[in-house]
Parts: structure tokens; C-alpha cells; sequence
């Protein structure tokens, strides 16, 4: 090969962002391997190694709609109004699993202590199914913590016990003050 030989041609149309390593490039979003027939999608991830299979299934950025990502901007709140099998629980579980990379605290804050224990952590769309073993918590039932691997904790709180969430914020105000 020539030293101007022209670069691979990226398929038009699709979404493609170099995966910082050697090998095929990976898609930015599910639509976009869906636009491809058959025939390219096939040889497409056929050509992946399994560590970048493995990579491409806990890869939300592929497999969020839109309104499953969190808004752009400075916030405080953020609110899924939607209904049943929206995605809801989904989202927020990748969007806690972003921000416990970034923070050394998240906690979860649920209506009933089942709900944060059944849905938010243990569930289907959970904490627990969405994380790669890598990057997967360690769940301490009986304190009601997640302890991730990066040292990040999250405490589960819920609306049946208002004042021990009252209480951690109590502490944290005092700790501030010092």
C-alpha cells in the first residue's frame, strides 16, 4: 500500500465514532445499524471481538432514545414524565451509573424501600443489570448501600423514612460548615 492511499470509506448516513482502539468502529446509536441491510449489519458485528460485543451491549449511549438521556445544562431536577415501559427506570439506573464515574456520592431515592431494593437496584432495567461485572456495585442489603468499585457509595433512601434522609442532609450541612 502506497503512502496516499485513501483512508477507509466511512458508510454514509451513519453515526460511526472511532472506539479509541484497534479493529471495527463502533455505531453511536441503535438506528443507525438499523438503517444498514442485512448483509452490512452481519458483517458489521461479525468483525467485532467479544470484549467489544460485551462493550456494544452495556453501551447506553447505542441504545438510548432521545428522552432516555439526561438534558443538556446545569439542573437540579429532571423529570421522565412517561408511561409504562417508557424506559423510565432504565435511564435513570445508566444515568446513576454515569454519575457515580464522576461523583463519590449518588444516592437513590425511591417511594417504598422494595421499590429502591426490587425495581431500582435488583430489576430487570436495575442498578445491577445494566452495569458490566467490571463497574457493577456491591450491594449491601442490610445497610442499603451500593459500594462501586471506584469507591463512590450510594445510600438508598425512601419516602416511608423521610427523616433519614432529613438526617444525612443535616450531616452534610454540618460537615460543610466546618
Amino acid at each position: 500500500m502506497s503512502a496516499r492511499a485513501k483512508p477507509a470509506r466511512k458508510p454514509r448516513g451513519l453515526g460511526w465514532r472511532a472506539a479509541g482502539r484497534a479493529g471495527p468502529k463502533l455505531l453511536r446509536n441503535i438506528g443507525a445499524l438499523l438503517e444498514l441491510s442485512p448483509a452490512e449489519r452481519a458483517k458489521l458485528l461479525g468483525g467485532l471481538s467479544d470484549k467489544q460485543c460485551d462493550e456494544l451491549f452495556y453501551d447506553w449511549s447505542l441504545w438510548a432514545r432521545d428522552d432516555q438521556r439526561p438534558p443538556p445544562g446545569d439542573w437540579i431536577y429532571w423529570l421522565i414524565l412517561a408511561g409504562r415501559g417508557a424506559g423510565k427506570t432504565r435511564a435513570g439506573a445508566e444515568a446513576v451509573r454515569e454519575w457515580a464515574k464522576s461523583f463519590a456520592i449518588v444516592n437513590l431515592i425511591g417511594a417504598t424501600h422494595d421499590d429502591v431494593r426490587d425495581v431500582m437496584v435488583l430489576g430487570e432495567s436495575g442498578l445491577m443489570a445494566v452495569c458490566p461485572s467490571g463497574e457493577r456495585p456491591r450491594y449491601a442489603r442490610a445497610s442499603g448501600r451500593l459500594d462501586w468499585p471506584n469507591g463512590a457509595v450510594s445510600l438508598l433512601f425512601s419516602a416511608e423514612e423521610p427523616d433519614r434522609l432529613r438526617a444525612l442532609a443535616a450531616r452534610l450541612d454540618r460537615m460543610l460548615d466546618v
